[in-house]
């Protein structure tokens, strides 16, 4: 069940999750309970107190919501009370993740995911699960709708802006998700001003100050700045071109030589950058699977289109495609990517007789026959799709492919005994760990 349509879900940037959702979450669903004029039900009287809610928002904002269930009332924006009974805080992720029963109390607390800044863990305990408990009161119907508008807004998250860094942050910060101690030891909160020809377009905010670690991506405005509201304040910050960022995360060029011909701008404390370096180097030595090869080649490689949420989301199915648990040995997969119902891009995928993922190509088709002529091998399948359908796919836990075909939304062709294997390969991503890594082995 999803309390909240618009919350982000788990390895997502969770950026897009404002105060006006938050509200909506508190006033709206447990509002309507909890503002009783005086009267209220409780389950247990003994939760019957004054409670305070601090959440810290994406945006480094901090949001108090105060809870009387003596009264049965509830405001927001009330300075922190000493007459509270008990005073919770929790991040806005966090505590959508509790709500919706992916993390359990226990967990939050032993992770310091929950902090109980004032009264005593038992009364935290019964005052979140009743939150629970009113938030798990809403209909099938209405948790079926927040499902697929949780799955949408999934989608429309996806960066479209062709960047390549984005890729890599968010591998980032899907293994910071995963693997906390990665930040342990190494405090520092760095923002990446990333602009291309010139022109700022996003700016990434890697901080592991704060308990985990949190990556943030905001947007550049139309009039080339970014939004400064409530932004958190960086110790050191890098203005770069997308291209030389990458290629210096990748090894592939040296960032003094970029440094030094003033394509890369550095403002506040230039020592962080030897904890940066660090960072890179933790997270290199920690990699798991054989997927770099693959992210690298394509990274170095290509030049990703803007519009297209596919050039993200491919990088997402790589964790699938380099572990096929059944055979796919001898074959080429072509899928071609297509917008406003022309052709846009194909990516070939080729197996080994080993059932090993040998390469991946990907080229931009330009003109109607610029696609598909190349040797294959014997066994061979063609799957054609609207971009968006492809991000669903890879995405959304109620798609698959068999379906997106029945319905005429992909188009196949080649061979169909593949197809049963090839489909496989659409199923939800796993787990973290079959997330690909960068290596970063830039000497900053």
């Amino acid at each position: 069940m999803a309390i909240l349509s618009e919350s982000v879900p788990n390895g997502k940037i969770i950026e897009h999750l404002n105060a006006e959702q938050m509200d909506r979450l508190f006033m709206e669903k447990f509002g309507s309970r909890i503002n009783s004029n005086g009267e209220i039900r409780l389950p247990d009287p003994s939760v019957a107190g004054v409670y305070e809610v601090q959440v810290l928002m994406p945006s480094n904002e901090s949001i108090l919501y105060s809870v009387d269930l003596r009264r049965g009332r509830l405001v927001r924006g009330k300075p922190p009370s000493e007459d509270c009974d008990c005073r919770v805080q929790i991040s806005a992720y966090d505590l959508l993740s509790m709500l919706n029963g992916q993390l359990d109390f226990a967990q939050g607390f032993l992770q310091r995911k929950l902090r109980i800044a004032r009264g005593n863990q038992a009364s935290a305990f019964k005052f979140l699960h009743l939150l629970i408990d009113i938030a798990s009161s809403t209909s099938t119907e209405d948790s079926s709708k927040n499902l697929k508008s949780n799955e949408n807004d999934k989608i429309s998250i996806v960066p479209t802006d062709g960047l390549k860094s984005d890729v890599i942050f968010t591998i980032i910060q899907r293994r910071l998700s995963s693997e906390p101690e990665l930040v342990k030891q190494m405090p520092f909160i760095i923002e990446i001003n990333l602009t291309q020809n010139g022109r700022p377009i996003a700016t990434w905010t890697l901080d592991t100050k704060t308990e985990g670690g949190r990556i943030y991506r905001y947007q550049s405005k139309n009039d080339d700045s970014t939004n400064t509201n409530n932004r958190i304040k960086p110790d050191a910050a890098i203005t770069i071109d997308d291209n030389d960022l990458v290629a210096i995360m990748l090894g592939n060029m040296n960032p003094q030589r970029v440094f030094i011909s003033g394509r890369m701008k550095i403002r506040g404390n230039i020592m962080l950058l030897q904890r940066l370096n660090q960072f890179w180097t933790k997270i290199q030595n920690t990699r798991r699977g054989p997927d770099f090869p693959f992210v690298k080649k394509l990274l170095t490689d290509n030049k990703f289109e803007t519009g297209l949420g596919s050039e993200m989301v491919f990088f997402d199915w790589i964790a699938r495609l380099v572990r096929p648990p059944f055979q796919l040995a001898d074959c080429t997969i072509h899928l071609i990517i297509t917008a406003k119902r022309e052709k846009q891009i194909e990516w070939v995928i080729l197996y080994d007789s080993n059932n090993q993922l040998s390469s991946i190509q990907r080229r931009r088709i330009v003109g109607v026959e610029n696609y598909g002529n190349h040797n294959d091998h014997s066994r061979s399948i063609t799957l054609e799709m609207d971009d968006q359908e492809f991000c669903r796919l890879v995405h959304s836990s109620d798609q698959n492919l068999m379906q997106a075909i029945d319905q005429r939304r992909v188009h196949v062709t080649g061979d169909d005994q593949l197809l049963s294997d090839v489909s496989k390969l659409f199923d939800q991503i796993a787990d973290n760990d079959q997330t690909p890594v960068v290596s970063l082995k830039a000497k900053l």
